[in-house]
């Protein structure tokens, strides 16, 4: 049994990601894949699973969703955020890919503390503006080898470079594959 079928939750979805892998490898159009085994999404619902292919598409992603949640200050306590390159900052270290949530804001000291660890850390303001991203859309390079039991909304699949690992990895990472959505494109021409 394939490593990937192994994260999913029911028969009939191990199955059904079986196909989904042959169709991908056997060059079948993706567009046809989307319309056969997932559902759309217009981009009107809050997720928080969102996956881009572009960095560029995650922080338009989070931007769409910060403003749909109704938050309009730069940072929040709660909000999370993603590194998005290692930063060693007065002797703390910040790893890529690793998330943290801002517990605290003093003056232009922000505390992040690590969603896996808990660990509470201090970066500086300008730090966190140029090595972090909001948490709301990760590239599917930085959520490989993770499992999502949430709903999941799949951005840039129409580009031109989306390989077909690509497009394997995103779908993948559900548990549920009947939680995942395909964003509309004209969505992405509203942003």
């Amino acid at each position: 049994m394939l490593y990937e079928c192994k994260r999913l939750k029911t028969e009939e979805d191990r199955n059904k990601l079986k196909d989904i892998k042959r169709f991908i490898f056997n060059n079948e159009p993706i567009l046809n894949i989307i319309e056969t085994h997932f559902g759309w999404s217009d981009g009107n619902e809050i997720c928080e699973n969102n996956i881009a292919y572009t960095n560029t598409t995650c922080r338009e992603v989070s931007s769409k969703m910060r403003k749909m949640k109704g938050i309009e200050d730069e940072y929040v306590i709660g909000e999370e955020v993603i590194c998005r390159k290692y930063v060693k900052n007065k002797g703390t270290k910040f790893n890529v890919n690793f998330k943290f949530r801002i517990s605290n804001i003093v003056g232009d000291i922000v505390v992040l503390q690590n969603v896996a660890t808990d660990v509470k850390q201090n970066i500086e303001m300008k730090v966190l503006r140029k090595h972090f991203i909001y948490a709301y859309c990760y590239t599917t390079h930085s959520k490989q080898g993770c499992s999502v039991d949430d709903d999941i909304v799949i951005y840039d699949w129409s580009k031109w470079y989306c390989s077909k690992n690509w497009y394997w990895t995103s779908v993948s990472r559900a548990r549920d594959l009947n939680r995942v959505k395909i964003i509309n494109m004209m969505w992405m021409k509203m942003i």
